[in-house]
């Protein structure tokens, strides 16, 4: 039976696909929200899809992926066994440089 399923699934993915068009049901999220602890108050809200939508956006990032071989060197998001340390570590006139990210929100809120 599940096997049945997953070939229904697949059917459906692909009829999708050759259409150019999802479900709609495919692209709603529910929206909940996640409390921090330095903001209880304000909880930033996350989505959370379905997940037959998370399966399908897998399916089509394999099938660009696999469409677009040779993707730029410099393309970091998305790509099997490339991590935030790739983003940071680099070269410049064929030196080692690293990267430094500061976070500075709400730094101007307190200016008087």
């Amino acid at each position: 039976m599940l096997a049945y399923a997953g070939a229904a699934l697949l059917a459906l993915i692909n009829s999708s696909w050759l259409a150019g068009h999802l479900p709609s049901a495919w692209k709603e999220a529910d929206i909940q929200p996640i409390p921090k602890p330095r903001e209880p108050t304000r909880p930033p809200p996350i989505s959370l899809m379905s997940c037959t939508a998370k399966t399908v956006e897998r399916m089509v990032l394999a099938r660009l992926q696999w469409r677009l071989v040779g993707l730029h060197p410099h393309i970091f998001a998305f790509t099997t066994g490339v991590g935030t340390f790739n983003n940071v570590m680099g070269q410049v006139n064929n030196r080692p440089a690293v990267a430094g990210f500061l976070d500075l929100e709400k730094a101007f809120e307190d200016v008087a």
